[in-house]
């Protein structure tokens, strides 16, 4: 693999799995739904910044922009309602473990349905790595969310990975700024309407102006995490296929979290934890040593 598209890999686990903070200082003062409006908001006028002042350089000129349409509408549009309204009813425990199959659930699409070869080892290292992340979930809410919030939750795994795939396929039309662009009109417009039916607009844009850490938690969240975060990622999709780049994200994401919640919030790293862990690095080292096979 590329060491750019690396890089890029390493610095999007980051700066996902960094998320967790600055989306818990968010909630204290706005719900999901104005978390995710005031988050696109931010997006969507730092990526207009950024195109204007020519720090980024958008083409439209000459594609059919209806086919990167799909990537800003499975994520950030659909995946997260069906992730917000899917940890919202079910525990912490449940989300966690179903959400973690979205790397599975990228290589089972790909193989059936875009002809993608996936190693045997491939599967041997997403096995390994979502044992590790079973390991590392904290049950002690135990099972037992409600089955509509379950029917979400998987839906947000068709629908990530589904993310993933429509990435990667448009990556040969668009490039990673036409389509980061198009998720944060897409999250941004799509966001603003929904808090505007739920009648929050105004409570919700008083509250991001006059609350000093709603400011700086929607800078990091829309500039850093949504606006740059998705331009690398969808680079890395560019260079590494989905199966594969869904699983060093995914899962370092998931030990990002953990070590984020350790050091910041004080919780306590069980022995299975560190096990889940290296568990979870084993399967993305694997994968990254032994290289991705596809098809022609």
């Amino acid at each position: 693999m590329e060491k750019k598209a690396i890089a890029a890999t390493v610095a999007v686990t980051v700066i996902m799995g960094m998320t967790f903070l600055a989306s818990s200082e968010l909630l204290i003062y706005a719900d999901s739904y104005q978390s995710a409006a005031i988050r696109w908001t931010f997006a969507l006028f730092s990526m207009l910044a950024m195109v204007i002042f020519r720090m980024v350089k958008i083409e439209f000129k000459g594609k059919n922009w209806l086919h990167a349409a799909p990537v800003a509408l499975c994520q950030p549009c659909i995946y997260a309602v069906c992730e917000l309204e899917g940890i919202r009813l079910t525990t912490v425990a449940e989300s966690a473990v179903i959400l973690a199959l979205v790397p599975v659930a990228v290589a089972i699409i790909s193989a059936l349905f875009f002809r993608v070869k996936i190693s045997r080892f491939v599967v041997l290292c997403i096995i390994v790595s979502f044992a590790g992340v079973l390991l590392t979930v904290d049950y002690s809410e135990g099972f037992g969310g409600e089955t509509i919030g379950l029917i979400f939750l998987f839906a947000a795994v068709i629908t990530g990975a589904m993310y993933s795939i429509t990435s990667e396929r448009a990556a040969g039309e668009f490039s990673p700024n036409d389509l980061a662009f198009l998720q944060c009109v897409g999250g941004g417009v799509f966001y603003n309407i929904v808090i505007l039916i739920r009648g929050q607009w105004a409570e919700t844009y008083s509250m991001a102006i006059h609350q000093p850490s709603v400011i700086i938690s929607g800078i990091y969240l829309g500039l850093i995490c949504s606006a740059l975060g998705y331009i690398l990622w969808n680079y890395v999709l560019t260079k590494i296929p989905a199966y594969i780049s869904s699983l060093f994200i995914a899962n370092g994401i998931t030990v990002i979290g953990v070590w984020v919640g350790v050091f910041f919030r004080g919780d306590k790293l069980t022995l299975l934890g560190i096990l889940g862990m290296i568990l979870i690095l084993a399967g993305v080292v694997g994968v990254g040593l032994k290289g991705p096979k596809q098809s022609d």
